[in-house]
């Protein structure tokens, strides 16, 4: 099973019921969707593999662990491509 990480520190900040991050490494700036925030939030407390940050994200949104395991792959996958996060050899 993958376990990942952050790889890449971002820089978050609240505005107007908003989540913006920054990247001070390649100076991108994101806005987070509430389950990216959730899986950031959860391997910023350190890594984990996606059935684990399933969990977490669905405490976090009120969904079960089922409703949100393709969003959460998909959002890792892309999380992985810009370089966020990185998989972890165990």
């Amino acid at each position: 099973m993958t376990t990942w990480r952050v790889a890449l520190a971002l820089e978050r900040r609240e505005l107007d019921g908003q989540t913006i991050a920054y990247c001070d490494f390649t100076g991108d700036t994101f806005q987070l969707a509430p389950l990216t925030r959730a899986i950031l939030d959860s391997l910023n407390a350190g890594p984990a593999d996606t059935p684990t940050l399933s969990a977490s994200a669905a405490r976090v949104l009120g969904e079960s662990p089922a409703a949100v395991e393709t969003a959460v792959a998909d959002t890792v996958s892309d999380l992985e491509s810009l370089g966020i996060i990185e998989r972890v050899s165990l």
